[in-house]
C-alpha cells in the first residue's frame, strides 16, 4: 500500500510539490535513494540471508513494452535518482537529473490487482496461470526514465501493450519538466486496470493525453493516488484526506508571514508531517496515510514472523522550483525499520520509527537543466 500526493500548479515558488509514502514488507531489501543507471544489484543485497533472491525473468519482457525510444540502462551514466527494490531491480519513484523525466506509481490492492489472461478478449479479468511470469511494475518507471519517448507517446505504448496486462494493477504518473520558459511541463496518468475510463475529477491527467501543467485555472490544486483505481469510486479515505491536508499545508505556508516562500526546509517538514498522519483509533489501511507496522499474513491463520512485518518503509519529498534553471530538491527518509530478531527470545523482531532521525535523511539538490 502506498500514497502519492502532489501539486503541479505553480505556487510557493515551486512548479512541482510531491510527497509520497512507500508501504512494503519491512524486511524486503531495498537500496536507498542514490544516483545510478539501473545497473546490476550486488547479490549480497538482493535478499535476506534466510532466502536466496528469486530469479527475475521479467526484465527482458518489460523492455518489449517500448521497443522504440528506449536506451540500454547499462550505457547511461549515473544520472537517475531513486531508491531501488533490490529483488526486482526497479523503482517506485525517480527522476532523471539531466533530462527532467520523472515518474512514480502505486500498486492496486487485491482484488483490483488481479491479472487478466493474455488471450481474454472479452475484457473480463481472470487469474493468470501461476506458470506465467509476472513483470515487475517498478520496471515501468525504469524504462521511462532511461528512454526518450515523450510522455503521451509512452502512455500510448502502455495503453496498447498486451504485456502491460501481465503486470499486477498499478496507477502510474510520469512527467517531463520544461527546460525553459518557452516549454510546458508535461504530466500524464495511466492505470492498467482502467485504461480507457479516467474519472473527470482527475482533471487533465488522462490515460492517453498529456497535460500542460498549470494551464487550466479550474484544475484541482492537489492530486493524490493510492491503492484503488484513481478517481473511480469508492475513493479511499486516505486519498481524500491527503488532498485536503496538502491543500491546508500549502494554504498555511502561503499565509504565514513568518515562513518565507521558497524555504524548502520548512515545506519539507510540513510535508513529512502530512504523510506521517495516522489514525490511532483504526488500523484500516484505506483510512491511514502512514501505515503502522502489522503482520501481513498470506493466509488466515498463518504464522507471524520477522518477514511478515508490513508498514510504511520509506517517505520521499520532491520539490521543483519555478525558476529557470530550476532547483530540484529530493529528500528521502526511512519511516519504519524492522530490528533483527532477538536471539534471547523475540523471534519476530521489533519495528522502530526512524523518521525523526534527521541525520539519516538522504537529501539531494541539483539544477535542471544543468548549467
Amino acid at each position: 500500500m502506498c500514497i502519492a500526493i502532489w501539486s503541479a500548479k505553480t505556487q510557493l515558488g515551486y512548479r512541482l510539490i510531491l510527497a509520497s509514502n512507500r508501504d512494503e514488507f519491512l524486511s524486503r531489501p531495498s537500496l536507498p535513494a542514490h544516483l545510478h543507471s539501473f545497473g546490476p544489484i550486488h547479490p549480497d543485497v538482493q535478499a535476506p540471508p534466510s532466502s536466496p533472491a528469486p530469479e527475475d525473468p521479467t526484465t527482458q519482457d518489460c523492455r518489449q513494452i517500448i521497443k522504440e525510444g528506449s536506451e540500454d540502462p547499462s550505457s547511461l551514466s549515473d544520472e537517475i535518482l531513486s531508491g531501488r527494490d533490490a529483488i526486482a531491480g526497479g523503482t517506485w519513484l525517480g527522476i532523471h537529473k539531466e533530462t527532467g523525466r520523472f515518474g512514480f506509481l502505486t500498486n492496486l490492492t487485491p482484488p483490483l490487482n488481479h491479472i487478466p489472461t493474455l488471450d481474454d478478449d472479452d475484457g473480463q479479468d481472470q487469474e493468470v496461470e501461476p506458470s506465467v511470469p509476472l513483470i515487475s511494475r517498478g520496471l515501468i518507471i525504469q524504462e521511462f526514465l532511461a528512454g526518450n519517448l515523450a510522455v503521451h507517446s509512452y502512455l500510448d505504448h502502455l495503453k496498447s501493450s498486451r504485456l502491460s496486462t501481465k503486470m499486477n494493477g498499478y496507477n502510474l504518473v510520469i512527467g517531463q519538466l520544461a527546460r525553459n520558459e518557452d516549454e510546458q511541463d508535461r504530466i500524464g496518468f495511466f492505470c492498467n486496470r482502467n485504461p480507457d475510463r479516467i474519472h473527470h475529477h482527475f482533471g487533465d491527467f488522462t490515460s492517453n493525453h498529456h497535460q500542460q501543467a498549470s494551464s487550466d485555472p479550474q484544475a484541482p490544486l492537489v492530486y493524490a493516488i493510492s491503492n484503488g483505481i484513481a478517481c473511480k469510486p469508492p475513493i479511499w479515505p486516505k486519498v481524500t484526506q491527503g488532498i485536503r491536508l496538502m491543500e491546508e499545508c500549502l494554504r498555511k505556508i502561503r499565509t504565514d508571514t513568518s515562513c518565507p516562500q521558497g524555504a524548502p526546509t520548512d515545506l519539507e517538514t510540513e510535508l513529512f508531517d502530512l504523510i506521517s498522519t495516522t489514525n490511532d483509533s483504526t488500523d484500516d489501511i484505506p483510512s491511514n496515510i502512514l501505515i503502522r507496522p502489522y503482520h501481513r499474513l498470506s493466509t488466515p491463520g498463518a504464522s507471524a514472523s520477522h518477514e511478515t512485518w508490513f508498514g510504511t518503509k520509506t517517505q520521499t519529498i520532491v520539490l521543483v522550483s519555478q525558476t529557470f534553471p530550476s532547483t530540484i530538491t529530493f529528500v528521502e527518509r526511512d519511516a519504519f525499520q524492522i530490528q533483527p530478531p532477538d536471539p534471547l527470545g523475540n523471534s519476530l523482531g521489533t519495528p522502530v520509527w526512524m523518521g525523526d532521525q534527521r541525520a539519516r535523511w538522504r537529501r539531494f539538490e541539483f539544477q535542471f537543466p544543468a548549467s
